[in-house]
This record gives C-alpha cells, structure tokens and sequence, in this order.
C-alpha cells in the first residue's frame, strides 16, 4: 500500500512529463506542484517509487519518467476526472450534426475532430454493416453482363459492388432478383442472416432464371458480410513526430504498423466490447512495435449492438483524463 505523498509525487511527475516531454526531477516537482515536503524527502520518495517498479530513470543524474505499471496506476487510481471543455463538445456537435444525413461517414468526421482536439491519432472502424437493418438491395443494370448491386440500410451506410456477370441477364429477370432479395432479407439485421437463408433464397432465384448465374452467391456473401475494414485518419503525423520516435528509425516503424490494417485491427479489438473506455499502456499493447504508445479505445453502438470502435494513439506520456474524458 503506498503512503498518500508517494500517491502525490507520483501523480505530479506522471502530469509534468505529459506537459513536458522531459524526464522530471526533485527540483521541478519543488517548483512546481505543492507538496509541502523538501526536494531531498522528494528524492528518496523517488528513490522508492523506482524500486516499486513506478518509475525509471533513463539516464544517471536525470530525473525520473513513470513506468509502464506507474501509468496503469495513475490510470487506474489517480487520474483527475477532467471534464470537455465547451468548445470542444462543440466542435465535436458540429460533426455530428453536420453529418446527420450521411451516416457512412460521420464516425470518420468524428476520429478527425478527435484528433484535432487531442493532438494524437486516432483510428475507427465500421460502422458495421452486421449491426444494422436492410433497408433495400437496388440492383442496376449497366449493360446486359454489368450491374452495379447497392445494399442500403437503415441508419443510412451504404454499400455497392459491380459484378460482371458470364450470361446476360434480362431486366424482368433483374427485377425478379430485386424482389425476392428484398423479400427475403428487408428488415433484418445483416449479422444474423443465416447461410441456410441465403441457400434458400439462392434456390429460389435459380429455379425462376433461364440460366443460373454462378456469383450470385458470392456476391450476396459479400454484400452481407461485416464491413468492419479499420482506417487511420490522416493524424499519424501527430504521432510519430512526438520526441519519443525520433531516435533512430522508431517513427518509421510505428508508421508501418499504423498503416497495416490487420494491426489497426488488433488496436481495436476488445475481449469486452462494453460502453466504457479501455486504456492499453506500452508493454499491454501485443504489437512489438508500439510499446512505446498508449491506445484508449472505445466502442460504439448502433440499436444497442456494437457497431465498430474507436480508438486514440498517442505517446505513454498522453493526456489520459482529456482523452477518456472525450471518449466516455
């Protein structure tokens, strides 16, 4: 059980290099926050909140930086519940409101805004298709061999695949394939349609055709499937500009992973995909070249079912109370 001081001179240093980049010495913190101890008490508390594993010193005769246990703490115990400020609500309001018709992109407008007001990047994915309701297939015809099929749902996302096709279809066959589409699966969440569904209403359009059309039912697999693809914003400067990447190849490196998307995927991923906000710290990320980063993620709902998350990438060193503040 730590004594309430070291609670104190933790939490200072933890906010003084977040503010400055620069490990922090007994000086500073005398200077700086009122502790109501003298800078050599300060020193051996420091001393101790090291061998506790809180703390590391990068170099001998320099201050102290916080661990990554001395992060988890101070998240977990210590931080400050900071509220939005009001520009900010704002500027994330204008978002939402000016997208309220275009649903497909008003999570992307929102990762952007966060990384305007965080200074870090930030990552989403989704919105998911299998959490929301069909509201129509559309299929048109470019020529006799070209269609272009749109699924449309109901909170607005979109999605649209051309196919060629190795038989010419008829415009009465087309039709046909519109309604029984919108027949079978109209209304229903795209996730929970089963592929026995799919068989049978496959079965059905094939038995009406003069000519079974062989990709119909890769196309309608795809059409369905999760459109769960994770995209980047274009904050990754705020990243790896940050001093802590500078030194060697480090930011190029985080470049790389931020750009993959099966890593983007993995910073997303959650065992427990709830409505609070998760903080995963250095050494928690299971990506080897990240762990000099921290990543607080969220996940948002659509009809009370997950629809995607987002996440914030930023330094160990990041703002942690504005961005969970900005997330909750």
């Amino acid at each position: 059980m730590l004594s309430k001081r070291k609670l104190q001179i933790l939490r200072a240093i933890v906010q003084s290099y977040v503010e400055s980049g620069s490990p922090v010495g007994s000086r500073t913190l005398t200077k700086t926050y009122n502790l109501g101890v003298s800078a050599a008490t300060i020193r051996n508390e420091m001393s101790d909140l090291e061998e506790l594993g809180l703390l590391e010193q990068p170099h001998t005769s320099a201050g102290r930086v916080p661990s990554d246990k001395g992060y988890r703490l101070y998240v977990d115990s210590l931080m400050p519940k900071t509220g939005i400020k009001s520009k900010d609500v704002s500027r994330i309001e204008k978002e939402i409101n000016n997208k309220v018709l275009d649903k497909e992109s008003l999570v992307a407008s929102i990762a952007d805004a966060l990384a305007e007001l965080t200074s870090y990047a930030t990552i989403f994915s989704g919105p998911s298709v299998g959490a929301c309701k069909l509201q129509e297939f559309s299929i048109f015809p470019i020529n006799e061999r070209t269609l272009i099929v749109v699924l449309i749902t109901d909170n607005g996302l979109s999605s649209n695949k051309t196919i060629h096709l190795p038989e010419p279809l008829s415009i009465e066959e087309i039709s046909f394939i519109n309604r029984i589409l919108n027949y079978g699966f109209k209304g229903r969440y795209l996730g929970e349609i089963r592929e026995e569904e799919k068989e049978r209403i496959l079965k059905t359009i094939s038995s009406y055709l003069t000519k079974e059309n062989v990709y119909l039912k890769d196309v309608l697999n795809q059409m369905i499937a999760f459109h769960n693809s994770p995209s980047i914003t274009s904050s990754a400067a705020n990243v790896v500009s940050q001093p802590e990447f500078k030194l060697g190849e480090k930011y190029l490196e985080l470049l790389q992973v931020l750009t993959t998307k099966e890593h983007l995927l993995r910073l997303l991923a959650s065992e427990d995909e709830n409505e609070d906000v998760q903080v995963m710290i250095g050494n928690e990320i299971d990506i080897d070249k990240m762990q000099d980063c921290s990543i607080v993620r969220v996940s948002y709902f659509i009809d009370d079912k997950v629809a995607g998350a987002l996440g914030v990438i930023g330094p160990k060193r990041m703002d942690y109370s504005k961005v969970v503040a900005l997330l909750t």
